[in-house]
């Protein structure tokens, strides 16, 4: 049986291709990638993003594969590790674009969907809060409508300094090649670390990702070139005595915790997730997906070159998956040594001999392995980790809300997955198949996007552990899972891993947010909600609330909790979810609105894009209804909830068939508002008939003048013998009947 297939990717913006396309751009040179000056007016920040079906060693690599590094750098040469394989990409590159901008500039990405998807896209722009953009989030049908076709323009104004990222947020893109880096600097005088360093370069902006080509065992790729030996492997350049700050992203999608060291050096971390903490020397950095470090490496050598290497734990670690780049140090008259502008083309690159990692120097910054087995007292090296920022009111303030997350895989009968009654879940060769679930509830997101069309929520999809309704069938339950708060509430979230030993240690992301983590541990012994909150009630939950560190995604280990709290400060609908691909495409997701001081969401942009279901509507019945939001009243019709625990109810599921006839529903009461009342169709068929009886009662008065008129010319004609041949029969008696006394008089004088 063959091992998972991966890969990881690397990327640096390095700005050495031969060619570059004018048509589809990499932007390593845009005119926002700039020194960040105090005093510098902020700029419009445009990009193009075309996303397209590519293909790894294309027509553009043109001889890479016999092994011409020259042209493994060629515009459009997605190399990886060096086999052919299809990609999702944006302007042909894999990572995609680079932004790269100032605090205080505006971003516009104009997004063009050149090929038709079947889930559509969205892009999350991983780190920016977007505040005063709320839509601008990139959740398809949580913030916005799914790309499936065309063009689509995001426009947010940058606020939030640091390493982040952007990535695909529909399907399982972000692991064919959708995502990249985004990086926000700050003059001089803002930027709390600037002593630190000398060089804060676009070439150093690291990217990782797993890569399901080959096995796991095979290959890595580093600045995407790969180890394999058809592609080489990438170089980064140091000159000897100065000091580089390196912003590294993990992009990746599956499990599969990475390593970060250089040999024979130490890193001085500086950031997590575009934060600043307290800086202290390690060996090594531990990081999971979604997470950012940012660290100082020190040119304390000559010359030489020396491995970086990403050494890969958790499910990668029995293999022995590594990835690797080359540090190589630029000897002098090479390059200029005080630019920091090193070329590849400046320096022949030495590959360092292929020697097995040496033990670290220095502490190890984990947060795999070395979270302690005790069931209480210990703090993780994150909370060793003191921010930079004054304590705010997530700290100093007692929470409003208390929000207990069990994130666990659990063996139910997904019908998504399983049938009950052909293969379910607990039968057959794939027993142990799991559903990735919060507090026993698989997320589905709805027909229609929460922040901009959430009154045209069917009833019943929208739920929570404490009011799970028609949302169930057997022991697997399945809705709109959503938390709801208010402005400015301290809002303070457990999450909460089960089963110790399982190697799962679930990155959790929040958007919306960067949090403060203020408890972090892992048990021996099972660990459920309940058990949390006896820990607690009994004092055993030791809180970090004096600077405690920022991130915005963080590890979950394994049989363990983590603790966190932000001010939620951002109205709006916010995703949170574990950060592994295939678990929150699977439902282990939520959601979080909150309200502003009305009660209400932010409105969507003018000419925003609507969505929704659609069936031919069928004969209208009584009893439907909407989750009626915040229209009108602006109350929410689901209830506040304080803590959404563990407890579950089981009822029946609403089905397909039943949700369709939900939605058609809803669509009656869009067109006619209410049911018409039983009284108005009798009115209006007595209005009718009333109306039809006039009819005919005038056109017989008309049908007599006119007779009448009639007789009026005939007696006149007889009268003066002008009859013709014919003549007047007075004895005619139809014709009789419409003579008055006074005209017969005259016709019996005529006889």
């Amino acid at each position: 049986m063959k091992s998972l297939l991966l890969l990881l990717v690397f990327f640096a913006i390095v700005g050495v291709q031969a060619q570059k396309s004018r048509m589809l751009p990499d932007y390593s040179d845009h005119e926002c990638v700039r020194p960040c000056e105090d005093g510098g007016e902020p700029m419009v920040c445009r990009y193009d993003f075309v996303i397209e079906t590519y293909q790894t060693m294309s027509k553009a690599c043109y001889e890479c594969a016999s092994g011409n590094v020259t042209d493994c750098l060629r515009g459009h040469c997605i190399t990886a590790n060096g086999f052919i394989r299809n990609v999702l990409s944006v302007n042909r590159i894999v990572p995609g674009p680079s932004i790269q901008v100032c605090e205080g500039d505006t971003v516009i990405v104009d997004v063009d969907a050149v090929m038709a998807m079947t889930e559509g896209v969205g892009i999350h722009w991983h780190g920016i809060l977007q505040k005063d953009a709320q839509h601008m989030d990139g959740v398809p049908m949580i913030t916005q409508c799914p790309i499936t076709f065309g063009t689509f323009q995001y426009k947010f104004h940058i606020e939030d300094e640091g390493t982040h990222l952007w990535h695909a947020h529909a399907g399982v893109q972000r692991g064919d090649g959708m995502f990249g880096s985004f990086v926000v600097r700050q003059p001089p005088s803002l930027e709390p670390q600037i002593s630190l360093y000398d060089f804060d370069l676009p070439e150093h902006v690291i990217v990782i990702n797993e890569w399901t080509d080959q096995p796991m065992d095979e290959v890595f790729a580093i600045n995407n070139m790969g180890n394999a030996q058809t592609s080489g492997f990438s170089a980064i350049l140091i000159n000897a005595g100065f000091r580089y700050r390196f912003r590294i992203v993990s992009a990746g999608f599956l499990f599969c915790p990475l390593r970060i060291s250089v040999d024979d050096h130490t890193l001085l971390l500086i950031a997590t997730d575009g934060k600043p903490f307290v800086p202290f020397e390690v060996g090594s950095i531990d990081m999971l997906s979604a997470e950012r470090y940012d660290f100082v490496l020190t040119a304390v050598r000559e010359e030489g070159s020396f491995w970086f290497r990403a050494t890969g734990l958790g499910a990668c670690a029995a293999s022995g998956t590594e990835g690797l780049a080359v540090i190589q140090y630029v000897t002098p008259g090479n390059n200029s040594a005080t630019s920091g502008d090193l070329h590849l083309t400046d320096t022949v690159i030495v590959e360092p001999e292929k020697t097995p990692a040496p033990e670290i120097k220095g502490k190890v910054r984990s947060q795999i392995t070395h979270l302690n087995s005790k069931p209480r007292g210990f703090r993780s090296q994150i909370l060793s980790m003191d921010a930079l920022s004054e304590d705010d009111d997530a700290l100093l303030k007692k929470p409003d809300h208390q929000f207990i997350l069990e994130l666990s895989l659990n063996p139910v009968n997904n019908l998504h997955l399983f049938d009950p009654d052909l293969y379910p879940a607990n039968s057959g060769p794939y027993a142990t198949a799991s559903s990735p679930q919060i507090n026993g509830i698989s997320n589905r997101l709805g027909p229609v996007p929460l922040l901009s069309q959430m009154d045209e929520i069917p009833k019943g999809h929208i739920c929570n552990s404490s009011d799970l309704g028609d949302n169930c069938i057997g022991d697997w339950c399945e809705c709109n899972h959503l938390l709801t708060v208010n402005l400015n509430d301290i809002v303070e979230i457990v999450i909460t891993s089960p089963i110790p030993a399982t190697t799962f240690i679930h990155p959790f992301h929040t958007h919306g947010f960067s949090f403060r983590v203020v408890a972090i541990d892992r048990l021996t012994e099972v660990m459920t909600p309940a058990l949390f909150r006896e820990l607690d009630e009994q004092g055993l939950i030791d809180r970090k609330l004096h600077l405690a560190p920022f991130k915005d995604t963080v590890a979950l280990p394994d049989g363990g909790y983590a603790v966190i709290r932000f001010k939620a400060d951002n109205p709006g609908v916010w995703f949170m979810h574990c950060h592994l691909l295939f678990h929150a495409e699977l439902g282990m997701a939520i959601a979080m609105e909150v309200l502003d001081e009305n009660g209400k969401l932010p409105p969507p942009p003018e000419g925003f894009p609507r969505c929704g279901p659609f069936s031919l509507p069928e004969e209208h019945e009584e009893g439907s209804d909407t989750h009626a939001h915040h229209v009108d009243s602006g109350s929410s019709s689901h209830p506040h909830v304080e803590h959404d625990s563990d407890d579950k109810a089981r009822t029946h599921f609403s089905n397909s068939k039943k949700y369709a006839t939900e939605v058609n529903e809803r669509r009656s009461h869009r067109k006619f508002h209410t049911k018409m009342p039983s009284w108005v169709l009798p009115v209006i068929v007595s209005l009718g008939m009333a109306v039809a009886g006039l009819a005919i009662f005038s056109f017989v008065l008309w049908r007599q003048q006119m007779r009448r008129n009639r007789m009026d010319v005939w007696v006149s004609q007889a009268y003066h013998g002008k009859g013709g041949e014919k003549g007047w029969d007075p004895n005619d008696a139809d014709e009789a009947l419409f003579v008055s006394p006074k005209k017969q008089e005259l016709l019996n004088l005529t006889r």
